[in-house]
């Protein structure tokens, strides 16, 4: 009888480890099953969203130029790249779920700031333009508020899973949604304020409105701190929030924030450098009179419109004042008759006070006139040829036009002091300045002649 039990309970035993192994195959094959479905889904997903996109494109943009495809792949790859360092180096995500939950997220809003990118490309294109139609400002128009709309629903989800999830996690995903609607929301007030423009500009005969200039760039000035000052809170957050202070993500958020950094810097600096300009002319060039507006009644040299107000240079030469200071801005001298005109930037003015300076202490027993600069070919010696010199070298250091020409404006590249004394008088080294050297050889050229002449 107790072999009996004993024998019972021994199968029954056997029963449940067969029973379990059951289960467990059978949680193995549902689990594997719903981790193909996933997938299946998130690449159904994924699909949907390329096709609509596609769809986009062909309604919206059409063909899209070489210059919008490489921003479109280089903005791609950059989000993917810093999201990438988000979700696994810095909120350090466990679980599938949530890497699907985080990555579809991340998804649509990589969408999202693609076709706003996509947007702001192709209105700087449309915006240069001669002829433009008008289902063409409709319909991007359409998209930009679509995008706008669609970055304020998705705050609204951002305040329903920051109940849920905490303030940290709210924080994280607000801010991206915030970025997208200050980038969306500039683009579109860019476009509105072209086509005020251009409907001011049609429909008074060619006027030209003065107030644009200040209107943009303060607005410029707005969109564009306020998207960098929430980018470094926002990087600021992240390298505060993250578990390692030392690893690879710390690192790459230290480089962002260092950028951001010295970005907000050089907006800051190239606003002192818009209020010097603009303080300049208010003080330095009057507002020509009507009696002087009669007399030379002519098209503005810059944008060749009719001016109706306009300021007066120390050359008797008249320009819109917003042209003026727009080009002011990049070029030191008179559009029409290309006088130098006294003003420098803050940084110049030292820089040319430093070389004074030295030029000073080196020849201060020696006073040699100097020749007068020569306005219409600017050739001017060793003061005026290094300037170019230190621009291409900058520009091959940066291999980029843009970086070198803000350089240039921000006063970072100094022409260095020349090589020669000119105010010396040297009596062994030959120092010929292009001038003279050019008016040699204009005036000489019988003995040119002799030369090639065969003996």
């Amino acid at each position: 009888m107790l072999d009996y039990v004993r024998g019972a309970r021994k199968r029954y035993h056997e029963y449940l480890e067969m029973k379990k192994q059951e289960i467990s195959e059978e949680d193995e094959k549902k689990a594997e099953k719903r981790k193909l479905d996933i997938q299946t889904l998130i690449n159904m997903a994924y699909c949907c969203l390329i096709l609509l996109g596609k769809f986009i494109q062909q309604l919206v943009f059409g063909e899209l130029r070489v210059s919008e495809q490489q921003h479109i792949k280089d903005k791609f790859w950059n989000f993917v790249f810093y999201k990438f360092i988000f979700v696994f180096g810095v909120i350090n995500v466990q679980y599938m779920d949530e890497v699907v939950l985080w990555c579809s997220w991340f998804s649509v809003l990589g969408f999202l700031h693609l076709l706003a990118q996509l947007c702001k490309d192709r209105f700087e294109y449309l915006s240069f333009s001669p002829t433009t139609p008008g289902w063409s400002h409709t319909r991007l128009l359409g998209l930009l508020v679509a995008i706008f709309s669609l970055s304020g629903f998705m705050f609204l989800i951002c305040i329903a899973v920051g109940f849920f999830g905490g303030l940290n996690t709210f924080a994280f995903m607000v801010a991206e949604c915030v970025q997208l609607s200050v980038q969306t929301l500039h683009v579109i007030f860019r476009y509105v304020l072209h086509l005020y423009d251009m409907r001011q500009g049609g429909g008074s005969g060619g006027r030209v409105w003065e107030k644009r200039g200040p209107v943009a760039y303060y607005a410029e000035l707005g969109f564009e701190l306020a998207a960098l000052l929430i980018d470094l809170v926002h990087h600021l957050h992240m390298l505060l929030w993250s578990n390692i202070l030392l690893s690879m993500a710390s690192l790459v958020i230290c480089m962002q924030l260092r950028f951001l950094f010295h970005e907000i810097q050089r907006r800051i600096k190239k606003h002192r450098n818009y209020l010097w300009v603009l303080n300049h002319m208010e003080q330095n060039y009057p507002m020509a009179s009507s009696e002087e507006l009669s007399e030379n009644s002519d098209n503005c040299a810059i944008c060749w419109e009719k001016m109706e107000s306009a300021r007066k240079l120390p050359c008797t030469h008249l320009f819109h004042n917003s042209c003026l200071q727009s080009w002011l801005e990049q070029d030191s001298s008179c559009p029409t008759c290309r006088m130098v005109l006294s003003i420098q930037s803050p940084a110049g003015l030292e820089a040319a006070n430093r070389m004074e300076h030295n030029l000073d202490t080196q020849g201060e027993n020696q006073a040699t006139p100097r020749r007068p600069p020569n306005h219409f070919f600017h050739f001017d010696g060793a003061a005026i040829i290094p300037l170019p010199l230190s621009a291409v070298e900058d520009l091959r250091a940066t291999r980029s036009v843009e970086l070198t020409i803000e350089n240039v404006l921000d006063g970072r590249i100094v022409a260095p002091p020349p090589m020669f004394q000119r105010d010396s008088d040297p009596p062994a080294v030959l120092d010929v300045e292009p001038v003279s050297a050019w008016e040699e050889l204009c005036t000489t050229p019988e003995n040119h002649q002799e030369e090639r002449t065969p003996q």
